[in-house]
């Protein structure tokens, strides 16, 4: 029996219609899983469901900083999910837009978050938004109450396509020690 919640999906078949295995591109250290729900769709062909799952760049790091007026800011990640169709005729991957207003049941796996840090998820728009200043939205979930009740993930509606990034600001009471060598004056490690 698994340690985490379990959500349950039930499948219809669609006639014509089959799903590959969930693309997972995870460029994050520690790994930790995203999950996304099959979406309904009423069409035929071959579908599969694409996690991007990528460290925050340092452009769209200090867009963040500079939007919540918090220098204090630091990415853990980015993350966006989409639907591709197999094109029949070249057997080639090609996304697919789901009809308006369908979202993306997902789970984001966080692991064990620290409390005294303020945890933020924003979605970005555009989705590419590293070179043009985007616009951030703040989503809410159940990080923000990083406690002992927390389980460790939380459950989100992900819009295809769309560039969301975690993260989370440090308290104002960080401060950072230096630790010398008495004898040289030499380096020994610093902590934050």
């Amino acid at each position: 029996m698994p340690n985490n919640p379990v959500t349950l999906q039930a499948v219809y078949d669609v006639p014509g219609q089959t799903w590959d295995p969930v693309q997972f591109n995870n460029g994050v250290t520690p790994s930790r899983n995203v999950g996304i729900v099959q979406p309904v769709i009423n069409d035929t062909g071959k579908f599969r469901i694409v996690i991007d799952k990528t460290t925050v760049p340092t452009t769209l790091r200090n867009q963040m900083a500079d939007e919540i007026a918090d220098d204090s800011y630091r990415g853990e990640f980015q993350v966006s999910a989409k639907v591709q169709k197999e094109n029949p005729a070249t057997n080639a991957w090609e996304d697919y837009e789901l009809p308006s207003g369908t979202k993306l049941s997902g789970v984001v796996d966080t692991g064990v978050l620290m409390q005294d840090r303020e945890y933020k998820f924003y979605s970005a728009t555009p989705s590419n938004a590293t070179s043009t200043a985007p616009t951030f939205n703040e989503e809410h979930g159940d990080y923000e109450n990083a406690g002992s009740s927390y389980t460790g993930q939380f459950n989100f509606e992900f819009e295809a396509g769309m560039n969301y990034v975690f993260g989370y600001v440090l308290p104002a009471s960080t401060f950072k020690v230096k630790v010398l060598d008495g004898r040289n004056n030499n380096l020994i490690t610093s902590l934050q």
